[in-house]
């Protein structure tokens, strides 16, 4: 057969991450920085909660959003965590970050909508967007330390900009973006009809006390939060 497949296929390439993955598995004793993901392995409480429930017959088709007693622990722990609050009617649990983004993206793009993403990004970005018929906008932060200019972002935005894709901290720079970086990218929004993709999977994982943007929630109705049970 012919002409099948969508033809985003075949302009993406596989993750530059699980090539290297594959390349570290033919060794041992290899200290891998590649995957996010912590070194020890889950809990002993959380092995035997998903027991309990197969135990319990929790195996039947959940709500299509997602359980309800986890989008309610998941609206007290960022409430508690991070000072954002959340309904769990706002919530949806997906397969993973990565699936909410594919999610998000595939709401929001129309063919020929422009996403704009900061390099250097995690390699999903590129194709989740492309699948979608979108075209990237890529603007390399490393001659402003990785921070948010509002004259670069404004001359890589077009009338066919559809959303912002923030990741901070950053894969693969560690980076977090500091007020200003913030104060620009509030004041875009304030000004234009454009979402805010906030990837903050790392927010847990870095140290001392930093302000995220989904956390300016009198935008809330502009920004899109994809978290990860994984980190």
């Amino acid at each position: 057969m012919k002409h099948v497949l969508n033809k985003a296929l075949h302009s993406i390439e596989q993750s530059g991450i699980r090539r290297i993955s594959d390349e570290a598995n033919k060794y041992e004793g290899v200290i891998r920085l590649t995957v996010g993901e912590p070194a020890f392995n889950t809990p002993e409480n959380i092995k035997q909660a998903a027991k309990d429930a197969l135990d319990q017959n929790h195996t039947h088709y959940p709500s299509a959003i997602g359980l309800l007693p986890l989008r309610k622990a998941i609206a007290e722990f960022e409430a508690k965590y991070n000072q954002i609050h959340y309904q769990p009617e706002e919530i949806i649990i997906t397969h993973g970050a990565t699936g909410a983004l594919y999610v998000a993206l595939g709401t929001i793009l129309n063919p020929d909508d422009e996403v704009i993403i900061f390099s250097p990004a995690y390699t999903s970005y590129r194709p989740a967007i492309e699948i979608y018929g979108g075209k990237v906008i890529e603007i390399d932060l490393s001659q402003t330390d990785f921070q948010l200019n509002d004259e670069i972002l404004r001359k890589a935005m077009s009338e066919r900009t559809k959303a912002i894709l923030i990741n901070s901290p950053n894969n693969p720079t560690g980076v977090i973006l500091n007020k200003e970086s913030l104060d620009v990218l509030e004041h875009l929004i304030e000004e234009k009809d454009i979402y805010v993709i906030c990837d903050d999977v790392y927010n847990q994982l870095s140290p001392g006390k930093s302000e995220y943007f989904v956390q300016r929630t009198k935008h809330k109705s502009k920004i899109i939060y994809c978290q990860s049970l994984s980190k």
